[in-house]
């Protein structure tokens, strides 16, 4: 556990779509001061529901990846009048315990989750416990890679439920922060807020003296390949996690 001083002095830009209060309450918690600019954001896909929603019990299991994911699964299913009860032939996979929390609160219980919250360790566990004759449907975002569907020799079948694009304002409102700012702390959740960073940001910013952090060794592989630095990667791939190893590494340099 880190001293409640430990992010005394710091402020920890928050690039990802807020999805709770958790990681500005934790940043606080420290003695941080937590700033929010999405550069992404998210909005539903419907041009596809038609093709899935009545066919859902023809799949042995449906695939999450994201807590977005759910929220628009969950969102259909209530328009199509759809009980999760009547969703009650395929079993439920997700990646990472955010995913599998969210399906939890619109009530499916998860019957698989890999070790490590990320698509590609998905492919090698999942065999395990699926038989490759068993058919899945894979509620993805518009910018999801085809990892499962090519990792998997499982029949996939895809469906886009939300779609990832730029948030109008995020960037700007960060650009003129860090003009002001030096020496902050900079976290990205996702290889889409990299994108919009280094494309709408880093143009027109000194990006000397900053301490990046990444969640997950995708989002950090966006960032290498942008010739940006990783300062801070947490085993566990989640908010939290990020936020408790900035704290140890801001701590343990005062």
């Amino acid at each position: 556990m880190c001293e409640s001083t430990a992010l005394k002095g710091e402020t920890i830009i928050l690039t990802g779509i807020p999805k709770s209060d958790e990681p500005e309450r934790l940043v606080r918690q420290y003695g941080g001061e937590p700033v929010s600019f999405p550069l992404i954001r998210v909005q539903e896909r419907a041009d596809e529901d038609l093709q899935f929603i009545h066919r859902l019990n023809e799949y042995d299991w449906l695939i999450f990846t994201s807590q977005n994911g759910v929220k628009y699964f969950g969102q259909k299913l209530v328009r199509f009048n759809i009980a999760v009860n009547d969703v009650n032939h395929p079993k439920i996979a997700a990646v990472g315990s955010e995913t599998e929390k969210a399906l939890k609160e619109i009530g499916f219980q998860v019957h698989f989750k890999p070790s490590v919250f990320s698509a590609d360790r998905f492919v090698v566990e999942f065999p395990d416990l699926a038989d490759a004759g068993e058919r899945c449907l894979f509620l993805r975002g518009s910018l999801a890679k085809e990892t499962i569907k090519e990792g998997l020799i499982n029949e996939v079948d895809e469906w886009t439920v939300y779609e990832t694009v730029t948030d109008s304002e995020g960037p700007k409102k960060l650009i003129e922060f860090l003009a002001h700012t030096p020496k902050c702390t900079i976290t990205f959740s996702s290889p889409s807020c990299v994108e919009v960073f280094v494309t709408e940001v880093i143009p027109h910013i000194v990006l000397e003296g900053y301490t990046i952090a990444a969640i997950g060794h995708v989002t950090e592989d966006a960032l290498l390949t942008a010739g940006l630095p990783v300062h801070v990667k947490p085993e566990k791939y989640t908010m939290t996690s990020m936020i408790e190893k900035i704290a140890k590494l801001k701590g343990d340099s005062k």
